[in-house]
């Protein structure tokens, strides 16, 4: 479900400030997407001023790949790091789950964010559970 997170009184948007990030809330779906050998699902959310996307892979592709048919994996993005993420990817839309989706949607949504943030230094935490 896509929430408008910057939304003000009075329809006006926000443009993105230490002060709106704080009041960041809400989640996108960046990939929902299953095929014959894998269903892949991929979520943005913040937390106040912290990005976390988590993502889950299941089927037969994760089991050859990874042994287990189930592979679930986040990216943890400090205050500092979503701040810059989202100066970056917010040139079109002040809205930062549109621009999340705009940028880092379908099968590899995921290695574009890790290709993206590693060239502009944009540090981020990784964890996976097989």
């Amino acid at each position: 479900m896509e929430n408008d997170a910057l939304k003000k009184g009075g329809g006006k948007t926000e443009t993105l400030s230490s002060h709106s990030l704080a009041k960041l809330t809400g989640q996108v779906v960046l990939c929902d997407v299953e095929t014959e050998k894998v269903s892949v699902h991929v979520v943005a959310e913040f937390d106040g001023a912290k990005l976390t996307i988590s993502g889950q892979d299941c089927g037969t592709y994760p089991e050859e790949f990874w042994g287990d048919d189930d592979y679930e994996y986040w990216y943890y993005f400090d205050e500092q790091n979503t701040s810059r993420l989202l100066q970056k990817i917010c040139e079109h839309t002040s809205n930062p789950l549109i621009a999340l989706k705009d940028n880092f949607n379908g099968l590899d949504g995921c290695q574009k964010l890790r290709e993206y943030c590693d060239s502009l230094g944009i540090e981020y935490h990784f964890d996976s559970w097989i």
